[in-house]
């Protein structure tokens, strides 16, 4: 064979051997792509799903949202459930048919069960950015619930709707500070008690003169309302044309009347007015709380109030933050934890009027959160004495709690605690002779652990592409 013939010969051997080579080394998602993502959910802090209410996992992306399935959680035992309540043989472990990198947000919902709208998410309660976990681990969280940390907020017991400031006192629960404040509006009818401000015409020198009221015509008596706080005040101001009598020489007179002097008009109102009336109103002043707005994931507010003062049989009981399942350990917590339940009803915005006020006597309510506890009460609250206890020791707690906008039930909350404020545990810090000038008691909060963030429900995933 010639030398020319043993060169093609190798030169086509090593082709073959590169192609086989390179062949053996491509990555395998070209020549497999991911068809299959096992997840596996590790919670912390998940409450366990109410009555009537259930958890479902999903992912979604620009085009799909796609369900991985709904389960329930017990909290106590750490365990996952089907929908009919039975344990979930594979624990916590979700099969996505496809590549999870697909899409780039995971988040868990709350639904009813049964599901109202299936296919639909409800609620968001925990979400995260899709990432590879070996680089940024994926952790579902309670949206903003960094920033909601931050939060504070203060609440007053009065009873404004029964514009009665002497009794009541101790019933309401209002998210805002409390203020008997004083205030005056002068009586402007008086026209008897003025002092004429000398306004000369432009034409004319200012110091070339003298005015003199001549007479008043035009009179008008301006009747206005006045709000202050929750109360308001009619103001009355009378407005006049005053006839002024300018004495003066040529070449000042602008307009001789035949005895050499000028009349002009303009628009008085008495500067001096009359006695002023003085009064009280109350003024139930509030601030901004750092509560974030959780509408657009499916949340509101929800204020309540749980006490020895209130029967359990009136609504029910509390449910604890899944970090507060024994009663016994966290009634320091939570004073009053085995007491009755009452809500003062759910709220978008701390600074701004609640969805309803059923328990008020009338139109005069806050523009805030709350509730007055004074009427049309649930069955077995007939005569009771308030919220505040009869002696010492023997307290209750407000507390704020976020809820999805699908619960199911109003005789006891959702089990995400935002604020917890301790009422007062004597009567003498809302009741007595004299009206006191502020009333604001504080809430926090407040956790076992001073953590915060560890508090709320947290749920760790990991994930293996096949």
């Amino acid at each position: 064979m010639t030398r020319r013939g043993n060169r093609l010969i190798l030169i086509a051997l090593a082709v073959c051997a590169a192609t086989f080579y390179f062949s053996c080394t491509q990555p395998n998602d070209i020549l497999t792509p991911v068809t299959k993502t096992d997840m596996y959910l590790t919670a912390q802090n998940l409450p366990t799903n109410p009555n009537g209410m259930i958890y479902e996992l999903w992912v979604a992306n620009d085009q799909d949202t796609v369900s991985l399935g709904k389960f329930g959680y017990n909290q106590m035992w750490l365990t996952y459930h089907l929908e009919n309540g039975d344990e979930k043989l594979d624990s916590n472990h979700f099969v996505l048919d496809g590549d999870i990198f697909e899409y780039s947000d995971i988040f868990v919902s709350v639904e009813t069960d049964p599901d109202d709208l299936p296919g639909v998410p409800g609620p968001v309660m925990l979400i995260d950015d899709v990432t590879e976990p070996s680089n940024n681990p994926i952790e579902l969280r309670f949206p903003f619930s960094d920033s909601l940390w931050n939060a504070t907020a203060i609440f007053n017991m009065e009873t404004p709707s029964d514009s009665d400031r002497t009794t009541g006192g101790g019933y309401g629960v209002w998210f805002s500070a409390y203020y008997w404040s004083q205030d005056s509006v002068r009586d402007t009818v008086s026209l008897d008690s003025f002092k004429l401000v000398t306004k000369p015409d432009s034409s004319l020198p200012h110091d070339t003169f003298t005015t003199y009221l001549v007479d008043t015509i035009n009179v008008r008596v301006l009747d206005t309302t006045r709000v202050f706080g929750l109360d308001t005040t009619r103001d009355t101001i009378v407005r006049f044309d005053s006839v002024l009598d300018t004495s003066d020489t040529w070449p000042y007179v602008v307009m001789d009347d035949g005895a050499g002097k000028t009349i002009f008009y303009y628009s008085f109102s008495p500067d001096t007015p009359g006695v002023a009336d003085t009064f009280h109103y109350d003024n139930f002043v509030q601030f901004d709380f750092g509560l974030l707005d959780y509408s657009a994931y499916g949340w509101k507010y929800k204020g309540w109030v749980v006490s020895p003062q209130v029967p359990v049989s009136v609504v029910g009981q509390i449910t604890p933050p899944a970090y507060a399942i024994n009663y016994n350990q966290y009634d320091s917590l939570i004073p009053g934890i085995k007491g009755g339940l009452l809500t003062v009803g759910t709220f978008n915005d701390i600074a701004a009027p609640d969805d309803s006020n059923p328990y008020c006597i009338g139109p005069r309510v806050p523009p805030i959160p709350g509730e007055d506890f004074l009427t049309d009460l649930p069955p077995g609250l007939e005569g009771w004495q308030g919220l505040v206890p009869d002696e010492d020791d023997n307290s209750g707690t407000v507390f704020i709690t976020l809820e999805p906008v699908n619960f199911v039930t109003d005789t006891t909350n959702f089990p995400l605690f935002v604020l917890i404020g301790k009422i007062p545990v004597t009567r003498d810090s809302v009741f007595g002779t004299a009206i006191a000038d502020v009333q604001s008691f504080d809430m926090y909060n407040e956790t076992p652990t001073n953590r915060p963030t560890e508090v709320f429900p947290k749920i760790e995933v990991d994930i293996e592409r096949f």
